[in-house]
């Protein structure tokens, strides 16, 4: 059976909050991160771009570089730490807009697992900017799963893939929750950060 898919990659996503945590020493631990992060209602205005290596998908700037905008002394290192955990939401809303226009399609949920997909508040966070129900498996080790499913299937453990398919067991579904005008600004200030970002190591 012939299979295609659309794949969209970033750089920094779960580097950026190990490297809050071990080099920044913004928190002990990213579940203090993540804490901090929600002790706050917005990033007021300030956007985390976290190009450390270049942008990837879609942007495709490898003389991008990291910068932390809109910064102001009303500002601590909670909006700081909500501002990163964005980041990882519209990097993803940057691949899956992309995806749509390229290909003409309408998203309505997204299927997430892998380590980041444990911290329920990033999942509710991309679930809002991407404004689409975000629906995370029960087992988030999707990488050695997939090894395991694609030897059964050419083994004959599995009949074929769609048996596989109904192996995949939902553990909780994430809604968007977030007013379009105010998902609007953020994405517009998100992009201004990105635009700023981009030739910075020229």
């Amino acid at each position: 059976e012939m299979t295609y898919k659309v794949e969209g990659g970033v750089y920094v996503a779960g580097s950026l909050l190990n490297w809050l945590v071990k080099k920044a020493r913004l928190a002990s631990s990213v579940s203090e991160l993540t804490d901090l992060a929600q002790s706050v209602d917005s990033t007021e205005g300030i956007a985390f771009v976290p190009a450390f290596v270049g942008l990837a998908a879609p942007h495709w700037d490898m003389t991008a570089r990291g910068i932390l905008a809109g910064l102001s002394f009303n500002h601590d290192i909670a909006h700081i730490s909500r501002a990163a955990l964005e980041s990882v939401a519209f990097q993803t809303y940057d691949v899956l807009r992309t995806a749509r226009d390229g290909l003409d399609i309408s998203v309505q949920k997204l299927n997430v697992d892998g380590g980041m997909a444990k911290n329920d508040f990033l999942m509710q966070l991309v679930s809002d900017i991407c404004s689409c129900s975000l629906d995370r498996a029960e087992y988030l080790e999707s990488t050695s799963m997939g090894a395991a499913y694609l030897a059964g299937v050419s083994t004959g453990f599995w009949k074929d893939c769609s048996e596989v398919k109904r192996l995949r067991k939902t553990e909780r579904v994430f809604e968007p929750q977030l007013a379009e005008s105010r998902r609007e600004s953020m994405i517009s200030v998100w992009n201004r950060a990105v635009e700023r970002s981009k030739g910075w190591s020229q």
